[in-house]
């Protein structure tokens, strides 16, 4: 109950913050762990109050998906992203990673119209598919296969690479990976935080390795806080690292 009343006080600022404007895109780097290519980046949002007063995404995202209104805020990242993109190229920069991630919520996937709006923005703003990665949560591939694998699809067809993310949180869907042909396996960060002293969670993060490595995926570890992180996971095979360890989340326009 006492959750269901603070996201129903957040409502109203949800709302402010979209049509005021006072949504911004934070960034996090995710670094190879075998130095080779460059670094990509996974697009975050904050909420900046009227008094500046930033908001992390923990504060409005259950109150933004409980109360249906994440499609919207999807959109509204989904097209800011675009935007950065465009005016980097506008003033002569590359892009400073080699593929900027964005997260879709499960009920922007069973939206019929989404892959039509990002191809309009796509093509409004001028941005190669190939710049792009869009993730998924398993639980939200899971819970809809069909759709999913539409996405992904459609996804590949402009040239966009697939993450599955939170990947292990339910260990259901090892069963689909042949069907989602994904990019990308993000190790969901339950086994990666205590890995370093966790034999359980080291053994489950190589049979994860293993797994994709057989399915011709790559892996990301999320949330590695802790330099002694970084030799383990490289010597379990595993492809990136995302965390503070790593990078901290800072706004997409200082990039």
């Amino acid at each position: 109950f006492a959750q269901r009343q603070r996201d129903l006080a957040m409502l109203p600022r949800i709302a402010g913050a979209l049509e005021s404007g006072r949504f911004v895109l934070y960034f996090q780097r995710i670094r190879p762990l075998d130095a080779l290519g460059g670094d990509h980046a996974e697009v975050l949002v904050r909420l900046h109050e009227e008094d500046g007063t930033v908001v992390p995404p923990a504060h409005f995202i259950p109150a933004a998906e409980r109360f249906n209104r994440m499609p919207e805020l999807d959109r509204w990242i989904i097209d800011a992203t675009f935007v950065q993109i465009a005016a980097w190229r506008e003033a002569a920069r590359e892009m400073p990673f080699s593929q900027i991630s964005i997260n879709l919520s499960g009920a922007s996937l069973d939206d019929p119209a989404l892959p039509g709006f990002i191809e309009e923005r796509m093509r409004v703003h001028g941005i190669e598919g190939e710049l792009l990665c869009f993730e998924i949560t398993e639980s939200a591939a899971v819970a809809d296969p069909q759709r999913a694998l539409a996405f992904i699809a459609r996804a590949h067809e402009w040239g966009a690479a697939l993450s599955l993310d939170d990947f292990g949180s339910g260990l259901s869907s090892f069963a689909y990976l042949k069907q989602f042909r994904v990019d990308y396996l993000k190790i969901d960060g339950q086994f990666v935080r205590n890995a370093a002293n966790d034999a359980s969670d080291r053994a489950v993060i190589e049979a994860m390795v293993r797994l994709a490595q057989a399915h011709g995926l790559r892996t990301v570890a999320e949330f590695v806080a802790e330099p002694a992180l970084l030799p383990m996971l490289r010597a379990l095979g595993v492809d990136y690292a995302q965390g503070y360890t790593v990078h901290k989340p800072a706004p997409l326009a200082s990039a």
